[in-house]
């Protein structure tokens, strides 16, 4: 519910962003209408496809190109904030700071909505890598999981978890005895190494 966000950002901030830009003849942090009105279209879009396959597949937020482009606006806004607030400091006029300031608060709102997409990706990737690279083919282990049952993910009790590290043991002994894999029983997976 974050992407609805930087749509409901919008208005305010192109007011307070225009108001500033006109009145005190600074193209900071006016510029931030750039990268903000991207986030909002963007925002708008992903939004509405969301809602409309929500009872047909799960969320398109998995996509490596929503990671570019949130990525893309999040720099944008950034670079955007940064140069605002560079140059709001060294302004002697209260109240331009004060509405320059009052402005970039929607810019950082966008901002987080972007990052936290950014690391929401990165997380699931990372998350993903470290499963895929280490399963027990008996019990679908994995690091982050733990051992579990294939049948239903019900946790496995700890006096079994030996048995998922033995898996390679198990598939060593079922080659050579010319068996076949799912034959033989994983609970005395100790007892064959």
């Amino acid at each position: 519910m974050l992407r609805p966000l930087t749509i409901i950002t919008f208005p305010p901030a192109f007011i307070l962003l225009l108001v500033h830009g006109i009145v005190f003849s600074y193209s900071n942090p006016a510029m931030g209408l750039l990268p903000l009105s991207v986030s909002s279209a963007f925002g708008a879009v992903v939004f509405y496809y969301d809602r409309k396959r929500e009872c047909e597949s799960p969320s398109i937020i998995q996509s490596p190109a929503l990671f570019a482009i949130d990525l893309g606006i999040g720099v944008g806004l950034l670079i955007s904030l940064i140069l605002t607030w560079v140059f709001l400091r060294g302004e002697r006029d209260g109240s331009s700071v004060m509405l320059g300031t009052y402005a970039s608060g929607f810019l950082l709102i966008n901002f987080s909505v972007h990052l936290f997409f950014v690391v929401q990706h990165l997380h699931e990737w990372f998350s993903d890598m470290a499963r895929s690279t280490y399963v027990c083919p008996h019990c679908n282990y994995t690091p982050s999981a733990g051992c579990i049952d294939a049948s239903g993910y019900v946790p496995v009790k700890k006096e079994e978890e030996q048995n998922c590290y033995d898996y390679r043991a198990v598939d060593n002994r079922v080659e050579q005895s010319g068996g076949h894999k799912d034959m033989v029983n994983i609970s005395n997976a100790s007892n064959l190494v």
